[in-house]
């Protein structure tokens, strides 16, 4: 496994402000409405916290939570690979549409699982590929991405799992939690797949 899960679990407490910082982005994500706009300032933010995170990684300085200090500027972030997700959404949801006219009723949740599975780690390469060098046409080299995610497969599954989990605990025992568990399981989830996807890319230029 290519990430430490107690390390990134711990990785938000460390800013001092960590608590407002992970409600604003919890606020951009989960007011109904308003988040259609909203989440793409929540795209800006976890933009730069992934930009940050894979520099890290591959031997830079410490990342840290971003500021929200220039809403504009982030918003700009945050308008492309928004896009970006809509477009992976789209061609996900004509998938399972497929999917679920070949299958019968009983197989089709099984089946759409392991789609899932399979695209949330391409989606967050793409975001990464994008990251590199804010081209947009880097998110979808499909072989490049298949590459990348197939070498490390399990480990972005697992981190992926895990954030899944953390988001959702607020919204299991009380909905309004998940204010600060969707934000913070996103955060530790972008901070584990950066670890795993810099391995990654390592891994195949070795090859």
């Amino acid at each position: 496994m290519r990430f430490q899960i107690e390390q990134a679990l711990k990785y938000p407490a460390k800013d001092t402000k960590w608590a407002v910082k992970l409600l604003i982005l919890g606020a951009t994500l989960i007011i109904p409405v308003v988040n259609v706009v909203t989440s793409i300032f929540a795209a800006g933010y976890i933009i730069r916290f992934l930009r940050s995170s894979i520099a890290e990684f591959k031997g830079g300085a410490e990342a840290s939570l971003p500021e929200w200090d220039d809403m504009g500027k982030i918003f700009m972030e945050g308008l492309m690979p928004w896009v970006i997700c809509i477009i992976y959404g789209i061609v996900f949801s004509f998938v399972l549409f497929v999917v679920k006219l070949v299958f019968s009723m009983l197989a089709f949740p099984l089946i759409a699982f392991v789609l899932l599975l399979v695209m949330a780690p391409v989606v967050f390469v793409a975001l990464a590929g994008y990251c590199q060098n804010s081209k947009f046409e880097d998110a979808f080299k499909v072989k490049e991405l298949f590459n990348e995610v197939k070498s490390k497969w399990l480990d972005y599954i697992i981190a992926g799992l895990i954030s899944c989990v953390v988001s959702s605990i607020g919204f299991l025992a009380c909905y309004i939690g998940g204010i600060i568990t969707m934000p913070y399981g996103k955060v530790i989830g972008v901070r584990m797949m950066s670890q795993v996807y810099c391995a990654a890319q390592k891994s195949v230029k070795e090859k």
